[in-house]
């Protein structure tokens, strides 16, 4: 299948479409992958189904098993753990540096994410309770990882940028199964998201490094508590 002008390699679009399902939860965790029917969903040929799936089991969606295919990796409540305490290292030297970099366009910015956030929230709130759309939760996480990701930018490393993207890209799906779960989270994170902003406004690095540690101990807590992680998956 050929490629139309200016659109993405076919391998990307392969790797886009393929971390979507799994972030959406389309392909759960613990869950097989047919390359044959990926082929048929999504109307590729088998080589950049391969590439994209090769480029998932680096970043730790998948693992590929000799004889058995690919299969959807469960995060261990070690690795969801290690990712928390790596994030609070990293972050809150960021947030700190961001508070002393801030502009009033930076913070404008970030305003406007929570905003982002509160507005999908309440689309959420008016689903039914038993129905939570998943474009809305996808849009949750990925906005809510551009605020923290805006945060890094503003502190200006763009090591620290590269370190928690791909973090929260391997933590994403669980992120996700918790909001189609327990909605009342949104509002208890929008709450620490703005706190955490308003800090870095007022330019106090030691307040909003203390705010940010609380929200990612919080977020540690709620994702070890939903049983989530696989404790066996060694």
């Amino acid at each position: 299948m050929a490629t139309t002008t200016g659109a993405a390699p076919l391998k990307e679009q392969a790797f886009q479409a393929l971390r979507a399902l799994i972030l959406n939860g389309d392909l759960p965790a613990g869950s097989f992958i047919s390359e044959r029917q990926l082929v048929v969903q999504l109307e590729m040929s088998k080589t950049p189904i391969r590439v994209a799936l090769e480029r998932l089991e680096r970043d730790g969606f998948v693992e590929i098993l000799a004889q058995r295919g690919v299969r959807v990796r469960e995060l261990t409540d070690a690795e969801i753990a290690d990712h928390y305490e790596l994030r609070g290292a990293v972050e809150t030297w960021a947030v700190r540096r961001a508070a002393e970099r801030r502009t009033p366009e930076d913070v404008a910015a970030l305003r406007a994410h929570v905003a982002a956030l509160e507005e999908i929230r309440a689309r959420i709130e008016r689903q039914a309770d038993d129905v939570t759309r998943a474009d809305d939760v996808t849009a949750w996480v990925e906005e809510d990882a551009a605020l923290h990701q805006r945060l890094a930018s503003i502190a200006g490393n763009s090591e620290v940028e590269r370190v928690l993207r791909n973090q929260r890209e391997r933590l994403a799906r669980v992120i996700a199964a918790i909001i189609h779960r327990d909605r009342p989270l949104l509002a208890g994170s929008i709450a620490e998201h703005r706190r955490i902003v308003e800090a870095v406004a007022a330019g106090d690095g030691d307040t909003a490094a203390a705010e940010l540690a609380e929200h990612l101990q919080r977020g540690m807590a709620s994702l070890l508590a939903s049983g989530d992680g696989d404790d066996d998956a060694r």
